[in-house]
């Protein structure tokens, strides 16, 4: 993107890459967010329609996994995971975030095996799946 876009990716970006400077951030904006390389497809991708959360993979994990996630315009998002208790385990993504598609990994290490639970909340949008982490 130029212009405005450009300027509010690259901080985007720096938001979650906070030992990096903004140079770096120009760069990765413009080549990891532009469209067709998040989502895989040639040419012009078009922005989800709707909020998603994926399906974590791999599932069972061990150590580490991914969770994708879409967002249909610029969104505050915020991504917990909980124990099968409801206690709150920790925070993956608590950020602004551009509309697109994303991805986040998950650091499974001081988990126990188990089942675990994932919620997304962005703009009005709340949705929860379950993932498994097998030692």
């Amino acid at each position: 993107g130029e212009g405005l876009g450009a300027v509010t990716l690259d901080f985007a970006c720096l938001q979650c890459h906070t030992d990096k400077d903004v140079t770096w951030a120009a760069d990765f904006a413009s080549a990891v967010h532009s469209a067709g390389i998040v989502t895989g497809t040639e040419g012009d991708a078009e922005l989800p329609s709707d909020f998603a959360l994926g399906q974590n993979y791999p599932n069972p994990f061990n150590p580490s996994t991914t969770i994708e996630f879409a967002l249909p315009q610029t969104s505050q998002v915020t991504i917990t995971v909980y124990d099968a208790t409801g206690r709150l385990i920790g925070t993956v993504v608590d950020n602004l975030m551009p509309a697109g598609q994303h991805s986040v990994t998950l650091q499974g290490d001081g988990l126990a095996s188990g089942v675990y639970f994932y919620e997304m909340k962005a703009g009005n949008h709340e949705e929860t799946k379950s993932m498994i982490v097998m030692k």
